[in-house]
């Protein structure tokens, strides 16, 4: 399965950027119910800016992806039928740096949605392609707007294959300058080997700021939840087929042996669906830890803002009654 593309680490603040990953169908499944808030939701959503979510295009479910995939597919002479565990979906999605965000975040709701799509839109054409699910999130720590597309691209190829280097990269630059029409001052953001040679050290490049984790984490959640969905299903599959080479098993002769091979190829494939399960989880544990931690951090500067404006206040109307006692005695 491949990895979702992560955010340049310490890359430009001002930057958009977009991310790919390819999912099979209960993984899409997975992501379609985060994308359009489906059932109980992660403790990082806040659930009283839910309503402020935007729906421009409704994910596919990811059996009608798979029928549109097997359709694309199909112009081409192939021997073998579509995997049950083949991708079906690119998930993506769309954010920004902490200064990029400030600058989209002047831009009305309808003005957003315009960019976002146009995006979208883009980058399908990109990979030869078409949009099939585009959601804006607006209840998280930072905007951002999920889309998916189906994994066959118009020609029956799977764009795991067709999306090579140079595509991703071109992908970047469509993000920025779609964005940048829509929105100025939103620039591109620069490789890692770009400020390699620019003089940035490596602790630089991969160590990452705290305004750029606020941009970078709701994205790397919904990666690793789009993973999880993925393992628990492989664990599901295989834990099924054991079950069912213990009972064959059971019986005598020939066909036993091969069941009891069979049962100890599921129970060592299960084993370790179930070590990347426990991985997986860790890892989120970890990151919405990071985020809790970021937000808790944040409330206290705010809450410090707050009382230093309401210090600066209260100075401001000392400063005038001052001002005006001083008038009154030199009127006297």
């Amino acid at each position: 399965m491949a990895e979702i593309l992560r955010p340049e680490s310490g890359g430009n603040p001002r930057a958009a950027q977009a991310r790919i990953a390819m999912r099979n169908a209960t993984a899409i499944g997975g992501q379609r119910a985060h994308d359009l808030r489906i059932g109980p939701q992660p403790s990082y959503v806040d659930a009283d800016r839910s309503s402020l979510n935007r729906v421009l295009v409704e994910p596919l479910t990811g059996t009608k992806l798979r029928a549109i995939c097997e359709e694309r597919r199909s112009q081409r002479t192939m021997q073998l039928a579509m995997k049950s565990s083949a991708s079906v979906g690119v998930a993506g999605i769309i954010t920004f740096g902490i200064e990029a965000q400030r600058i989209f975040d002047r831009l009305t709701p309808e003005q957003q949605d315009a960019a976002y799509l146009e995006t979208a839109q883009a980058i399908a054409a990109r990979l030869n392609s078409t949009l099939t699910g585009l959601v804006v999130h607006a209840d998280e720590s930072a905007p951002h707007a999920h889309f998916q597309l189906p994994a066959y691209d118009l020609t029956g190829h799977p764009i795991s294959e067709t999306a090579k280097r140079a595509t991703l990269r071109d992908i970047q630059t469509i993000t920025a300058e779609v964005m940048g029409r829509h929105a100025a001052g939103i620039e591109r953001g620069h490789s890692k080997l770009d400020r390699l040679k620019a003089g940035a050290s490596p602790a630089e490049v991969v160590n990452r700021s705290v305004a750029q984790l606020h941009s970078d984490l709701p994205a790397e959640i919904a990666a690793k939840e789009a993973e999880l969905a993925d393992i628990r299903s492989k664990l599901q599959t295989n834990l099924t087929r054991l079950s069912k080479a213990k009972s064959e098993a059971l019986a005598e002769g020939q066909k036993a042996e091969k069941a009891r091979k069979r049962a100890e190829t599921y129970e060592a494939r299960a084993q370790k669906a179930q070590a990347e399960l426990d991985r997986i989880e860790n890892d989120l544990v970890r990151l919405r830890e990071l985020q809790a931690g970021l937000e808790a951090e944040n409330e206290k500067l705010d809450n410090a803002l707050a009382q230093k404006k309401k210090n600066i206040a209260a100075l401001h109307t000392s400063k005038t009654n001052l001002l005006e006692k001083l008038r009154a005695l030199n009127a006297a």
